[in-house]
């Protein structure tokens, strides 16, 4: 392997490949293996899990029982994070440019 996988990147702000941009543009996301570790998982986990419990409470869930929410970080801060950590900070930097 060239250590550019998905599973055998190394943890650090890489920028996505032309080959991961392209996943991310036709799906909307891009999953990322092996980033987070087990207490991180369960963490994020809990949060999203509570904000979907506020909302299914609030009655703020689609009709199928989705949630969206467009400012997960404004609406649970414990998200936050996410958005500079070390696995997945490339990924943001590229999709924001």
């Amino acid at each position: 392997m060239d250590g550019t996988s998905a599973t055998t990147r190394p943890k650090t702000g890489v920028a996505m490949t032309p080959e991961e941009r392209t996943e991310f543009d036709r799906n909307g996301y891009l999953l990322v293996p092996a980033v987070l570790d087990p207490d991180e998982v369960t963490t994020y986990v809990s949060a999203v899990d509570g904000l979907y419990d506020r909302h299914l409470e609030a009655g703020l869930l689609g009709a199928n029982g989705s949630l969206h929410e467009l400012s997960a970080v404004h609406t649970c801060p414990e998200l936050a994070p996410l958005l500079d950590h070390p696995g997945v900070l490339g990924y943001i930097w590229s999709v924001l440019g």
